[in-house]
């Protein structure tokens, strides 16, 4: 570890020059270093971002995103050896930890026996979840309160909403990432989008900002966007519009914590071209108002059929389940996940 630690400790002097020119006089904190690191990121500018990053791990050694962000950032300048030396010496201090893991995975690093102690790393979990033996995971979900469900609910939503129903972060495809991130800004964030040419324009930073946001992903291959009907452009996106497919949204029905500081969450997607006001939240508490008050949820189980001359109701459907594995993540100070993995359900 002696020498990992001089190796951070040397670019730390060799950048600090680089450094003080944005510094300033009051120290920053751990958390304003981190949001730093991201806006440079997301700016590409892989100098400034690796000396915020880098500072983290000097002052607090305990956080991985500070090794995380610095192997972003090392990667971006094509410095392989020294993104995989501060991964190593992440994993040094925080011995089995998850993000860690997972991007010196993604970076093609075998990970030896030694320095990955806890089992079950994240890439395993997400090849045989059924190798953990089910009565040794603890369902939370029950013991949650009526706010966390409806954080969880509109979460997986968020994916759900997009028809996204597959995806791993070890081995994902350039052009569906990207499409989710178009699409949830599309349903849910209008403002963001102009109209050019027939096409509705949005800036690919926001398109980042959701890759990082909900799968944690930093680096993304703009150029190598293709896709029939929109395309990408000097920094902008263009989109399509349609509309008229029936809404869908996702109810958590277990979330499992899988002792590796990952989570399992299985959950039932619904569609309905009439939905509740308060569909994030718990099923059994759509409290169905106005319109909305004779609306029948068709549940796992039940026919499909509706019959719109004999029955008065506004038709609700389930549609499919999915299990998908996530982690913590701070966005901004509150606490919510990233997705590691996502399949329809056996």
């Amino acid at each position: 570890m002696k020498h990992i630690c001089s190796f951070t400790m040397i670019v730390l002097l060799m950048l600090s020059l680089l450094a003080s020119c944005t510094q300033p006089e009051q120290p920053l904190t751990d958390d304003e270093l981190l949001d730093l690191g991201e806006k440079y990121l997301l700016e590409l500018n892989y100098e400034q971002a690796l000396v915020q990053f880098l500072a983290v791990i000097e002052i607090e050694p305990m956080n991985p995103r500070g090794y995380t962000g610095a192997a972003e950032a090392y990667v971006g300048l094509g410095q392989m050896e020294y993104a995989i030396a501060v991964l190593r010496e992440g994993l040094e201090q925080l011995p089995g930890n998850a993000s860690i893991t997972v991007v010196l995975e993604r970076l093609g690093v075998e990970l030896e026996s030694e320095i990955v102690s806890e089992p079950m790393p994240v890439q395993e979990s997400m090849q045989e979840p059924e190798s953990v033996p089910e009565s040794d995971l603890i369902d939370m979900f029950p013991t949650m309160s009526k706010s966390e469900h409806k954080a969880l609910h509109t979460f997986f939503s968020n994916f759900s909403e997009v028809g996204m129903d597959s995806f791993d972060i070890t081995n994902y495809d350039n052009n569906t990432v990207i499409d989710f991130a178009l699409w949830h800004d599309y349903r849910n964030n209008r403002g963001r989008f102009t109209f050019v040419n027939d096409y509705l324009r949005i800036s690919a930073e926001y398109i980042e900002q959701n890759l990082i946001r909900y799968l944690g992903i930093t680096n993304i291959g703009h150029e190598a966007y293709a896709n029939r009907w929109n395309y990408y452009r000097d920094g902008y996106y263009y989109l399509s519009p349609a509309d008229g497919d029936p809404s869908r949204w996702s109810q958590v029905t277990a979330f499992m914590d899988n002792g590796d500081g990952t989570f399992t969450a299985s959950y039932d997607v619904y569609y309905g071209n009439f939905v509740p006001d308060n569909l994030y939240e718990d099923i059994g508490d759509w409290q169905l108002q106005s319109q909305y008050s004779t609306m029948r949820v068709f549940k796992k189980g039940e026919p499909d059929t509706f019959n719109w001359r004999a029955d008065a109701h506004d038709p609700i459907y389930y549609s499919y389940s999915c299990t998908a594995i996530v982690r913590p993540y701070d966005n901004k100070g509150k606490a919510t996940y990233q997705l590691i993995s996502l399949k329809p359900a056996q």
